[in-house]
């Protein structure tokens, strides 16, 4: 075979390969694939305010950047970032609402969560609270009567008001009684002391439940330490009840009337224990009287396992001593027909005895556990003690003018019968 066939050959068999590998589907050259991911598309979250309030909130992830203006706020978040706003109110005003928001929130606190996917516009509401405010005379205790604006009423008594309305509140004893205070409800069975002038004026910019408290007297009620005491009063041997001023955990004053029993129960707080009443001669939990006159009595706790000392103070003479101490003391007690005091108090209380300013000049000096010439003295108390403040006897007005005034006469008396001239 001559150059040229091979050549024509060749040429022939190249070509059938060619379309052979055409038929059978030899790979193609794959594209190129770009497999760089893409950047997260940015979502604008846009926050209006209307009223007076502010938004607390929380994303994750953090946003990307967030602009402050003076009634909103811009964020620019990742998209599918979730989302956590907690508004506001300030005083005076409450959550209204949620415009523009589809997801679900709080009603009462506009609290909402919520996944983002897409752009927001959305605006947080606040309107002032309650534009016409309640007054409420819940009840009227002991004998007496109230007036509103000089209209008597019959408690309960309820009017709403315009928001700053003075209302003019008057309150009238009963022959026989006192009255005592205005109390108002801050919670359940809950009173605090409102004012105890008999007259007030209310500005109503708020809701306001009082009771109005008469009484023949009072018992004066005071709490040292940590601990309650339960009030209970009745009349003529029927139910025990609660007067709307239990239980005590500081000072009160309790209305009472003649003959109505009283009950007093003391509850210690834990970790401490019930030491006795101050002012009332049983030291029982529980103490029940005849409510005849004005009296005052203090309840007193003290913390378990500590340790007390008694300070007994002796005054001799004509004179006058102040105490006090750095912890509450926690019982007095006056020895009769003597002048004598029995102080006790906590162990490592700073005591102080200061003689009164009148009693000054009549100061001698301290004897007993302390001496000294001091008019005021400070001692911490880790024993028993027993202290006398000596005071020299006031002079009887004139009395040493009439002595002088004897002696000249009789000095005259006896020259004369010297010298002859009587």
């Amino acid at each position: 075979m001559d150059l040229d066939k091979r050549t024509v050959v060749c040429v022939v068999i190249l070509l059938l390969i060619s379309l052979n590998g055409a038929a059978v589907g030899l790979p193609e050259e794959e594209e190129e694939i770009d497999r760089t991911a893409p950047l997260s598309e940015e979502i604008e979250l846009e926050i209006w305010f209307e009223g007076s309030g502010d938004l607390n909130w929380e994303f994750a992830p953090e946003p990307i950047d967030e602009d402050h203006d003076e009634d909103k706020i811009e964020f620019t978040l990742e998209n599918e970032t979730d989302t956590g706003l907690h508004p506001e109110a300030d005083d005076g005003w409450m959550f209204q609402e949620w415009q523009g928001l589809d997801e679900e929130y709080d009603e009462d606190t506009g609290e909402t969560f919520f996944t983002i996917t897409e752009d927001k516009n959305i605006t947080v509401v606040f309107v002032e609270e309650d534009e016409y405010p309640t007054l409420q005379i819940a009840s009227v205790w002991g004998e007496g009567t109230v007036e509103v604006d000089d209209e008597e009423i019959d408690a309960p008594f309820e009017r709403d008001y315009e928001k700053g309305t003075e209302v003019e509140l008057s309150a009238t004893p009963d022959a026989d009684h006192d009255f005592v205070d205005w109390r108002e409800i801050v919670d359940t069975d809950v009173y605090e002391t409102f004012d105890d002038d008999r007259e007030i004026t209310l500005v109503m910019d708020r809701e306001i439940s009082l009771t109005a408290f008469f009484a023949e007297h009072v018992i004066e009620l005071d709490v040292v330490g940590e601990g309650e005491v339960k009030v209970e009063s009745r009349i003529n041997d029927e139910e025990w009840i609660e007067p709307p001023v239990s239980p005590i955990i500081d000072e009160s004053v309790i209305p009472g009337e003649s003959g109505d029993e009283i009950r007093l129960t003391a509850e210690p707080s834990e970790g401490f224990e019930f030491r006795g009443w101050d002012g009332y001669e049983e030291d029982e939990k529980v103490i029940t009287f005849t409510s005849e006159g004005d009296i005052e009595i203090t309840a007193v706790f003290q913390e378990d396992d500590i340790e007390t000392y008694e300070v007994t103070l002796i005054i001799d003479g004509p004179g006058t001593v102040e105490y006090g101490s750095d912890k509450t003391v926690i019982d007095i007690q006056e020895i009769e027909d003597e002048d004598e005091w029995v102080f006790t108090v906590e162990e490592g209380t700073e005591f102080l005895l200061k003689i009164e300013e009148d009693s000054q000049e009549y100061f001698k000096d301290w004897t007993g556990d302390y001496e000294g010439e001091e008019q005021e003295i400070t001692f911490t108390v880790d024993e028993h003690m027993e202290i006398t403040a000596q005071f020299e006897e006031e002079d009887i007005p004139g009395f040493t003018i009439t002595i002088l005034l004897l002696a000249a006469v009789l000095a005259v008396v006896v020259y004369q019968k010297k010298n002859g001239e009587v």
